[in-house]
């Protein structure tokens, strides 16, 4: 709690397949025996707050009930059990969403669709708001144009696909870059959960790339959801999620959007996307060829012609059929002569990833993003997707800084040695990164006495954590041999790691001849955090929109006491819900 960790959420797979008598959802008798009020009770005595999941369609993902034509009564009694906030998905919306032998039409989503769907959801999120309850609606929809209707039918709403690994991040930031003018306040993008480096997990990125995937998400003012195993979660992973100047870029109460100001990375689509005056999610997407895939059977390809690369009519299957008489692949529903894609990428169902954006070749790329503070100052995320070491430069001019002499005072957020660890830049920002994943986290000031400020650029090594390594360390080095002696001594200081501080302190002092005024400890401990043996898989966010001009929706899963004694008194509530 003193994080700003608020929720605890349960998601698919906790109730019966059947509804009571009265049309009411029931929990799982094995799983909750105690029903959900009691869960949301306990939850409640220890401080935090209660969310559970629902679908807009007749069923979950996983085939149990939805709330569809039931939105009023699932609302009543999800108030009535003391639930705070719900996650609604999307699975089998028959107007909008996967095929469904039953419904002939389905497994599209044109321009009606949409419009349905926004009405189901609104319909939840009305019902919700009757019960006289304070309880957030969290869409999941997982698609861009999302966006444009967010703020119209709940607090936060997903915009593409489940992220499940590094790809993943990397395709959601590039769909992020876009959606910005409809990001807060009081309604939030949701790229997906955060999916941390804890070892066995599932789902699991390395310690590099879960830092940098938390640096990126704070930055844009996402909701901050862990889907880790909480019960095995990592002493890095901790660590991560507990980075108060981290979060405090998160939280910030400006709410603004964070923007790209440099890349890197190849085209990607642009996305047009607006309301009608019905109330019509209109959404199109230019160069719709960059991303337009067909199904080749075990793998995608832009087109059918594309599918077989080499393999011959092995690789030719799914949308596409084989012409043995030509020797070629085409769209299955086309003639020979059309291998085009069968369905606008638009009315496409299935969850928001062009998967060509998965391939290797289109992330040898980097990143630098920057947010601007209510305090007057900027955050920045650099952040390297490719595999190999890069350096980023980044002209301060080209910022757009709140102020205008060249020149910042430079924090790195993941330093977590004991130097002052602040110094001065003028004209270019050097970023050394590391590759998949590796990344950097400053936020710049305005110098006060901007005629001190040194005239070359300053550099700083990113450093990624290793698997040994507690907390990201990061580096400073410059390419000119006549640095302050403060800079040296930084760079020399962090070389002795087996010596005691003061000892490295009086080393330094005396070689460079520094000042005691100089140096300040930083030095940060977390203590250890056991997890109690429950089967229990909590899942956990940042940000709460009811707070007015903030962007908070804080879900906790650093639970000790919640998961022992759920253990106990409510025997093993098992979690199989997905990912998502």
């Amino acid at each position: 709690d003193k994080l700003g960790y608020k929720y605890v959420v349960i998601d698919d797979c906790w109730s019966q397949h059947a509804r009571d008598p009265d049309g009411r959802l029931q929990a799982d008798p094995e799983r909750f025996p105690n029903g959900i009020a009691a869960v949301a009770k306990f939850v409640h005595q220890n401080g935090f707050k209660f969310g559970i999941y629902t679908d807009r369609a007749h069923s979950t993902c996983t085939g149990l009930p939805g709330s569809m034509d039931h939105e009023e009564l699932d609302a009543s009694t999800f108030a009535s059990w003391g639930v705070d906030f719900v996650k609604n998905d999307g699975c089998w919306d028959p107007t909008c969403g996967l095929f469904q032998p039953q419904f002939p039409s389905s497994g599209t989503c044109p321009p009606e669709g949409r419009l349905k769907a926004v009405q189901l959801y609104t319909k939840m999120w009305k019902a919700l708001n009757n019960t006289g309850r304070e309880i957030l609606h969290a869409v999941c929809g997982w698609q861009p144009w999302y966006a444009a209707a967010g703020k119209q039918i709940g607090h936060m709403w997903r915009v593409g696909a489940d992220v499940k690994d590094w790809e993943g991040v990397y395709i959601t930031a590039r769909l992020m870059e876009q959606l910005g003018k409809w990001h807060g306040p009081r309604g939030w993008n949701d790229p997906d959960m955060l999916l941390g480096s804890t070892s066995k997990a599932t789902l699991v990125l390395t310690q590099r790339q879960a830092r940098a995937q938390f640096s990126l998400w704070a930055l844009m003012s996402a909701p901050l959801m862990l889907g880790v195993n909480m019960q095995k979660i990592s002493s890095f992973d901790i660590e991560t999620y507990s980075n108060k100047e981290v979060i405090r870029v998160n939280q910030d109460l400006l709410t603004s959007p964070a923007e790209v100001m440099i890349s890197t990375c190849p085209t990607y689509p642009q996305l047009e996307m607006s309301m009608s005056e019905e109330g019509m999610p209109l959404f199109t997407v230019q160069n719709s060829e960059l991303i337009q895939e067909v199904n080749c059977g075990s793998h995608n390809a832009l087109n059918c012609a594309a599918c077989p690369q080499g393999n011959g009519e092995t690789w030719c299957n799914g949308d596409c059929r084989w012409i043995e008489s030509s020797q070629k692949c085409i769209l299955a529903a086309q003639t020979p002569g059309d291998a085009g894609p069968k369905l606008p990428i638009e009315e496409s169902p299935d969850p928001w990833s062009p998967n060509i954006f998965r391939q290797p070749s289109m992330r040898q790329c980097h990143q630098v993003w920057k947010k601007l503070l209510s305090t007057g100052e900027v955050a920045l995320v650099a952040i390297n997707w490719g595999s190999n070491k890069v350096v980023v430069d980044v002209p301060l001019e080209l910022l757009k800084l709140p102020w205008s002499d060249g020149s910042a005072i430079v924090k790195d957020l993941w330093y977590s040695g004991s130097l002052q660890n602040t110094w001065t830049v003028s004209g270019t920002l050097s970023l050394k990164l590391q590759a998949d994943g590796g990344h950097s986290m400053v936020r710049l000031r305005k110098n006060p006495d901007a005629a001190l400020a040194a005239s070359q650029g300053a550099s700083l090594l990113a450093s990624s954590s290793s698997a040994a390594s507690a907390a990201a360390s990061a580096s400073l080095s410059a390419g000119d041999d006549k640095l302050p002696p403060v800079r040296l001594a930084q760079d020399r200081l962090r070389s002795l790691e087996e010596r005691s501080r003061a000892q490295r302190v009086k080393e330094l002092m005396e070689k460079h001849e520094l000042e005691a005024q100089g140096l300040e400890a930083e030095e940060k401990r977390l203590s250890a955090l056991e997890i109690g043996d429950t089967g229990l898989r909590l899942e956990a966010a940042i940000r709460n929109p009811f707070v007015e001009g903030a962007a908070f929706l804080l879900i906790i899963g650093l639970l000790v006491a919640l998961a022992s004694v759920l253990h106990s008194r409510l025997r093993v509530m098992r979690m199989s819900a997905k990912n998502n």
